[in-house]
């Protein structure tokens, strides 16, 4: 019956705090790379900015010389 209903055995219940803290655990490391993620992916959209803004500029540039 407790195989039908879903109900964990006893041991299974012990386990479960030990589980949670894993869990807990993944949940940080996860965390810490998604944030290492986001600043690497900052940093790459600040060096675009800075790329479209100097070739905008070489191209205001050339355009006055002619």
């Amino acid at each position: 019956m407790r195989y039908i209903l879903n109900i964990p055995e006893p041991e299974q219940v012990e386990e479960e705090p030990q589980a949670i803290e894993e869990a807990q655990d993944h949940k940080e490391e996860f965390e810490e790379k998604k944030n290492e993620i986001l600043e690497e992916l900052t940093k790459i959209e600040k060096k675009k900015y800075n790329f479209r803004k100097i070739y905008g500029n070489l191209i205001n540039a050339v355009t006055r010389m002619t």
